[in-house]
Order: C-alpha cells, then sequence, then structure tokens
C-alpha cells in the first residue's frame, strides 16, 4: 500500500478508518495494558519501541509511537461514538 496512487482512492480512507476503529476497540478492552502494548521487529531486524519515531516529513512535527498509541490522549484526542 505504498504506492501513492492509494491515496486518492476513497476507499483507501474507509479501509484505514476501520482499522483505526478495530485499533481502538481492542484497546478499550484492557486500556491500562494495551496503550503500551507495542512491539516486534523493525525492517532490518531491529526491536520496535514507543520510543521510536514517525517522521511525518514536514507535513506536521515528527512524532514518537507512544504520543499516538492513547487516540483519547495526547497528540490525537478522539473517541468512536457509542464507545
Amino acid at each position: 500500500m505504498a504506492n501513492i496512487l492509494f491515496a486518492t482512492e476513497p476507499v483507501f480512507y474507509l479501509h484505514h478508518a476501520q482499522l483505526d476503529r478495530i485499533w481502538y476497540l481492542w484497546q478499550q478492552r484492557d486500556k491500562k495494558n494495551r496503550v503500551h502494548n507495542y512491539g516486534g521487529k523493525a525492517l532490518g531486524g531491529a526491536n520496535v519501541t514507543l520510543t521510536d519515531v514517525l517522521r511525518l516529513a514536514g507535513l506536521d512535527k515528527d512524532i514518537t509511537v507512544q504520543d499516538i498509541m492513547d487516540t483519547e490522549g495526547g497528540e490525537l484526542c478522539y473517541r468512536y461514538a457509542g464507545s
């Protein structure tokens, strides 16, 4: 999905909105722990951490993964209706 053409396709946004919603619902089942539950391997094999920087290429200030793990606080500050 790295192809920039996907960004012009409306279904792309619907798909990612649903992924965000599912992530939010999963976190709500154990929010105390799941807003800190992040791990795995990056390309090249290094371990990923909450302090990894997400570079936004000048579109906004760079942020860390930790900054956006909780949709109800920090940089994002939103919740889904009915939850």
